[in-house]
Parts: structure tokens; sequence; C-alpha cells
């Protein structure tokens, strides 16, 4: 491993846009930055392994590596820069880089590195600075150092620099994929919690924990998509707001996943419905956890939240463009007024509006809230199809039904049998929507099971005919039925 950092060629390029001719394409900018960032990205940790961090001859690696990654923003008009391993492929923002004769042997030894460290993607992140970059080169070096070759999660995350592993690696840490979305999904909302409370007093906006946030619900999601829609029945009255905004962020995930968004895409849009009701918090906690309908004037000010949120977010430093893109899509979304959830999407062409809002509506309609009993996750998806008032965009909802099913995780269902049960997973792939996999809750003669058991709906008799059928939903708060207990147990 040593000698890969020691034994490799020591071309110095010069900053790719450096030359850079107004007759190049489009895509041979991008081909001839993407050579550059490899080249550099080496050339820099090959210098740093055998010179001291003080030492004059980094200033030349940082300053390129700098200049390529700053182009590419520009090039990009993007906040994220990925550089991703795959099949011994690089690939620049998903577009494979082609490799030419004076950069393939420096690409040959980074692969050795990224292999060795489990580094999947580099992501950069707008603003990054010099000191960001010798915090990767120090971490990886250190890494490349030690015995055995460890990378570990805080040398990965560098506020502006994340290093991601493999998705099997961080499944693999925790032998139960299960207890892993667990723990992501707690300390999502330790965070979100914080946030709230202390962004006012704080010396500077956390948006790196915010995108920290997002980034492990991202690789929950590639890993166990079930447990996390599970969780997110799990509500606390008091703390709705932090449950909401995690809520609402896994949802839009989902939607955006199924919709074919790449990573950063993905990111950003998790962070705008992190965010998307940041200002609840100048709002009166009387109208928060007012527990009956609100009145005409309550409804007014509650109105007035996208506008609180914008305000805030508009006392950022810096905001960039996928800054003004996240304060464009939470100022679009009015899918929180209650009664109406109202939504018109005919009035934007923005893609993330649109997903934030249909997620943000669906979590309210199944959650109990200023007045209002949640509706079965079911009758919530036909509300959102269905809404003449709210015009919720008709592709988000079908990718929403799609992905999570005709009856979400989490649905208690009453069935043909008289047996309760909730839904714990989707149908099999072939199946009808209607045919999910239960956990029955109680016999037919109404009493408690006293033992796990897990039926498939698309199981039959002899004849063909199903054993078991969906009668109906039923409101889970009128069943004496804790159902995350019974999803997660």
């Amino acid at each position: 491993m040593n000698s890969a950092l020691t034994n490799a060629p020591t071309t110095d390029h010069r900053a790719p846009h450096e030359a850079v001719t107004t007759t190049d394409t489009a895509q041979l900018h991008e081909q001839r930055f993407g050579r550059g960032l490899v080249t550099n990205l080496f050339v820099l940790l090959k210098t740093a392994y055998v010179h001291q961090q003080n030492n004059t001859a980094l200033h030349r690696p940082l300053a390129n590596i700098q200049e390529t990654v700053n182009a590419l923003f520009r090039l990009t008009h993007n906040s994220v820069v990925t550089l991703r391993l795959a099949a011994n492929a690089f690939f620049l923002n998903d577009t494979l880089i082609r490799l030419d004769r004076a950069t393939y042997q420096n690409a040959e030894f980074l692969r050795i590195i990224c292999s060795e460290l489990r580094i999947e993607t580099f992501e950069f992140y707008e603003g990054c600075q010099e000191q960001a970059f010798r915090a990767l080169m120090v971490a990886i070096v250190d890494a490349v150092r030690s015995d055995p070759p460890t990378l570990g999660p805080v040398a990965r995350d560098l506020e502006t620099i994340y290093l991601k592993p493999p998705p099997n690696l961080l499944a693999h840490k925790v032998q139960d994929r299960r207890q892993f979305a667990l723990q992501s999904y707690a300390l999502a909302l330790m965070f979100t919690s914080q946030l709230l409370a202390h962004w006012p007093q704080a010396k500077r906006a956390p948006l790196s924990g915010v995108k920290r946030t997002v980034q492990s619900l991202l690789d929950v999601l590639a890993e166990d998509t079930i447990t996390l829609l599970g969780l997110t029945q799990l509500h606390a009255y008091r703390q709705h707001l932090a449950y909401h905004l995690v809520h609402v962020s896994i949802v839009s995930l989902i939607i955006g996943r199924h919709a074919g968004l790449s990573r950063p895409e993905l990111i950003q849009l998790g962070m705008t419905a992190l965010l998307h009701e940041l200002g609840a918090r100048e709002l009166p906690e009387s109208l928060l956890e007012c527990p009956t309908p609100l009145s005409t004037t309550a409804q007014a000010e509650l109105a007035k939240l996208p506008l609180l949120s914008v305000r805030r977010l508009l006392a950022l430093p810096g905001l960039g463009v996928e800054g003004m893109a996240r304060i464009v899509a939470i100022f679009e979304n009015r899918a929180h007024v209650p009664q109406a959830h109202t939504y018109h999407a005919q009035y934007t062409a923005d893609v993330r509006a649109q997903i934030v809002a249909v997620a943000d509506a669906y979590d309210h309609l199944t959650t109990s809230r200023l007045g209002h009993t949640a509706m079965p996750p079911d009758q919530a998806l036909s509300v959102l199809l269905h809404n003449q008032e709210g015009k919720f965009a008709t592709w988000a909802v079908r990718l929403l039904i799609t992905a999570i099913g005709r009856y979400p995780i989490g649905t208690m269902v009453e069935l043909d049998t008289g047996e309760l049960g909730i839904v714990c997973d989707r149908p099999e792939e072939g199946t009808p929507g209607n045919r999910p996999k239960l956990r029955l809750i109680t016999a037919p003669d109404g009493s408690l099971l006293p033992t796990r058991v897990v039926v498939h709906l698309n199981d039959t008799d002899a004849t063909g005919r199903p054993l078991r059928s969906i009668r109906r939903t039923l409101h889970s708060e009128l069943v004496p039925v804790n159902v995350p207990h019974y999803f997660l147990d």
C-alpha cells in the first residue's frame, strides 16, 4: 500500500481549465476536468505522503485541485461534484471519465487507495477551501500509514468534502441492518431537534450537519427501505415538528430515488425537505400544539410558515445556486395548510418543490394534528391522487404509491377472516398491489396472538382462492395497538 504512494509518477499537470479553449465542446470540458481531477487528487496525496504538512511543495498541488474543483462547480452549475469509482472506472458526476495515457497510471494508483480505504465516492461540496483539501490529504495519508489501513467515520466527513464508503460497508459494521436503520433514524431526530432548538443561537448555520443527516438517511434507504418506512409511523405530539421534518425528508428521498435522481440531487432534495418548515419556531407554541381545529385567524398565521422559513434561510451567507433552489422550493410549498393541503403544481416547474409538497402533505394527512385525526396511509394516498383543490403533481404521487405500495408499511388492516394485521412488507414482485405481507395481531375471534405470525396475502388454497384478503383499513389510533412496536419487534 505504501509503495502505491511512493512509486507513482510525480508529473504535476496544470489545472485543466488553463488549457481549455473556447472551441471545446461541453463534453470535452467535462472529460478534461475529470482527468484533471483524478490526476490532481493523486498528485496531492502522493506529495503529502513524501513531505511534511508545512512543506512548500504542497502549495501547488493544493492550488491545482482547488482550482479544478471550483472550475467544475462553474461548469456544472451544481453545488456538489462527485468522483466515483465503480467497476474499476472513475465517473465524474455519473459520467464515465475516459482516461488518456498521461492519467491512466495515476488513476491506477488512486484505485488502489480507494480499494484499501473503502472509498467509493469523493463528494466535494461548494465552498471547498484549502483547509478542507489539507484535511483530506491528512486523513488519507494517516489512514494509509496505519496498520491495517483504515479510514474511520470521523475522517470521512470533512465539512465540505465527504468520502463515501461502499453501501454495504455501513451495513456490515452493524450486523443487523434494522439496527443500523434505527440508529440512523434516532440520530436524524436528535440532530433535527437540536437544529430547531439552537440554530438561532448558533454561531454559524449547521448546514453541514443537515447534509450529513440526509446522507445517512440515503445510505439507509439503499440498504433497508422497509424499516425506515416503518419508522415514519412513529409520532410524538409535543415534538411533532422534528418528527415531521425527518419523515418528509425520508418520503421525499423515496420519491426522488424512484424518479431516478442522482445522489447529489437526492442530497439537495433531502436538505430541502429537512429545512422546509424551519420557520415554525417563530410561530406560537399554542398554535403548533393546538389540539382543536384552527380558527380562521390561526390558519392565516400558519399560512406565513413558508415565508418565515425562507427568511431564516436567506440570512445564511453564501447561499449559492443550490441554496436559492432550496428557498424557491420551500416558498412554493403550501401543503402544510390544514383542511386544504393546497399546492398548485401548475405554477411551478421545480421538481424539488413538487416532491416535497407531496411528501409534506402525506405526512400531515397520516398524523393527528391540529384537531384532525390521522388518516390510514391508503386513504391519504387517495386524497393526494384525487385532490382537485390541491392539484399535486400526479407523477410524484404515483411514484410514491409505486415506492410504498397501495397499502404502505404500517397500515392497520382488517381481513375477511376477521383477523387484524399490520402491513410489514410490500407485495412480492409480480403480485397485485392489494396483497402485501402482514404481521397478524389478532385471531379471528379478536384475541391477541401471543407469538409473531407473518402471512403473505398472495397465499392461496388448492383451488387458487386467496386464503385472506383485506376487507378494510383501520385508524391505528382507534385500535389499542402500538403499530411501530408490532412492526419493529
